[in-house]
């Protein structure tokens, strides 16, 4: 009796295990590759992050992707649109000489991480409609 007991708590706990599992369909890009195609188009800035602290310093910042592996920026020391090519490689942008680590990627939202002027920003962006 004991072992019908123990192998009966033992399935359901597997059978636990493995529903706990499964994805509910909004998986993002994070551990995945990003291709420039998974990034065309405007991208806002919605939320940015200096050296751990929120911060509203940086409204109105954007990137735009375009063809051709180019990129317009107003993420850099003087706040200017800088537009030029890019290189994205193991989900890792650089533009102009300013590298960008993708933390996270879906249709929606864009997260990167980043160091300029000594300070570390994360920043979120939202895909412009």
């Amino acid at each position: 009796m004991n072992t019908l007991k123990y192998l009966t708590i033992s399935l359901l706990s597997v059978l636990l295990v493995f529903t706990a599992c499964t994805s509910d369909g909004s998986e993002t890009k994070k551990d995945k590759t990003i291709t420039t195609d998974d990034l065309n188009g405007r991208w806002d800035l919605s939320e940015a992050v200096r050296d751990g602290q929120k911060t509203a310093s940086l409204e109105g910042t954007y990137m735009e992707f375009g063809g051709n592996d180019q990129l317009s920026c107003n993420f850099n020391e003087t706040g200017d649109d800088v537009e030029s090519s890019f290189i994205l490689k193991d989900n890792t942008l650089t533009h102009n000489e300013q590298n960008y680590k993708i933390e996270s990627f879906s249709d929606s939202e864009l997260v990167v991480s980043t160091k300029l002027m000594d300070f570390d920003f994360k920043l979120t962006f939202n895909k412009a409609e």
